[in-house]
């Protein structure tokens, strides 16, 4: 009989449970690693709950959170098997044995969700898309609603969603339509550069060729810079909000905290009427205050505003681009597109624009809608295109 360590001693202090005839699990194993289960199991939920705070507080992606709490599940169950193999003294060449095996079939069963795994890590790292953001993938197109180490979630326009596995995207042609708000200043500032290469390459030798492309370089430069005030418009809107909804949670606390206040002061003089026969705390002036209060000039409100989704963010702005087919008439297209957009800069924030792409039995236009909030592609496209086809086709 093979001698029993201090540890194994220990275990066996409240007898063994007896499995066949060699087998010998002892009871305060059991009950240690139950313990241990659950003790491991509220320390992940309550890390969970902290990372979650300090993720939100700080403003990073949820697609971080995900990863996170992906590797902690992962580390845990090492740990319960570990655990599992000390408290119930398991003999370790069956542990060898048996995992050998465990491996080897998980790894042959699940070769597609590895390959997803890590094909999840390199999209954590790299970042191609986030959360909120509006993509096409491969034609997959719509809201990328939540990313974890396996799949993504997608919202398409017709309110259907559908789950991409992450080995989709290894290789696919991905379209992220939403850009950060910084992108029109770069932009500008390139055109600057390439405005003043131009004039002075003009300088040295006159060109009709150089010429007309300076005209258009500063074209382009001035929508550029249209552009970049209605979005730095959408910016300030949404800060704006942001401040409303503060104040709003924070006057919603205070009036708790007076109504509270209140029930309790309350309660003292219910108590002093019953004993000494008249209140103890006075609320002379109350009604002052309440006057001055609603007197008070009354701030901007979120509701006030434009209603955004969760998805909004003060430095994301979705560009979304299509193109249409439109009879050779530019005049006559000219004049409704322009009017159409100006329609829609309500719904968008920003005035959608119109580009003429190619020129052939029909015009190609290039329609771009510029919103803060990508639900506004889901929401609204389908009406834009069906005031686009109404527009065009009343008048023929």
């Amino acid at each position: 009989m093979e001698e029993l360590t201090p540890f194994e001693q220990f275990l066996g202090l409240l007898g063994y449970l007896k499995i066949g005839t060699s087998v010998e699990i002892p009871w305060l194993g059991i009950i240690l690693l139950v313990t241990s289960c659950v003790l491991l199991i509220l320390l992940y939920r309550l890390i969970s709950r902290k990372i979650s705070m300090e993720i939100s507080r700080h403003g990073e992606s949820p697609n971080f959170y995900n990863t996170i709490k992906f590797f902690l599940r992962v580390i845990i169950l090492i740990v319960i098997v570990i655990l599992t193999v000390v408290f119930l003294r398991i003999n370790h060449e069956y542990v060898l044995i048996i995992s050998g095996i465990f491996v080897t079939a998980i790894t042959f069963a699940s070769m597609k969700s590895i390959n997803n795994f890590i094909v999840g890590i390199y999209l954590s790292i790299t970042r191609p898309f986030s959360i909120g953001d509006y993509v096409d993938i491969n034609g997959v197109e719509g809201i990328i609603t939540e990313i974890n180490i396996n799949h993504i979630h997608i919202k398409h326009r017709d309110a259907s969603s559908s789950i991409l596995p992450n080995m989709a995207c290894l290789g696919a042609k991905i379209e992220n339509f939403t850009i950060s708000t910084n992108w029109y200043s770069r932009h500008i500032s390139e055109l600057n550069q390439a405005i003043e290469n131009n004039s002075m390459q003009l300088a040295k030798k006159e060109s009709s060729q150089l010429r007309l492309l300076n005209q258009k370089l500063r074209e382009e430069r001035n929508e550029m810079v249209s552009i970049l005030k209605e979005v730095k418009a959408v910016q300030e809107s949404f800060i704006k909000r942001k401040e409303a909804e503060e104040k709003e949670k924070q006057e919603l606390k205070e009036e708790k905290r007076k109504e509270r206040a209140k029930r309790k002061t309350d309660k003292i003089n219910e108590r002093a009427i019953d004993i000494f026969g008249t209140k103890v705390v006075k609320d002379d002036g109350k009604e002052k205050v309440k006057k001055a209060i609603q007197n008070k000039a009354k701030p901007v409100k979120s509701f006030d505003l434009p209603i955004r989704s969760i998805y909004t963010e003060e430095e994301k702005i979705v560009r979304y681009t299509f193109r249409v087919d439109l009879a050779r008439d530019p005049k006559h297209n000219d004049q409704l597109l322009t009017q159409l957009c100006e329609e829609w800069t309500d719904e968008f924030e920003v005035t959608p624009r119109w580009y003429i792409c190619e020129v052939g039995s029909m015009i190609t236009y290039e329609i771009v809608i510029l919103t803060p909030d990508p639900y506004d592609i889901i929401h609204f496209y389908d009406e834009f295109l069906e005031d686009l086809y109404q527009a065009m086709y009343s008048k023929n």
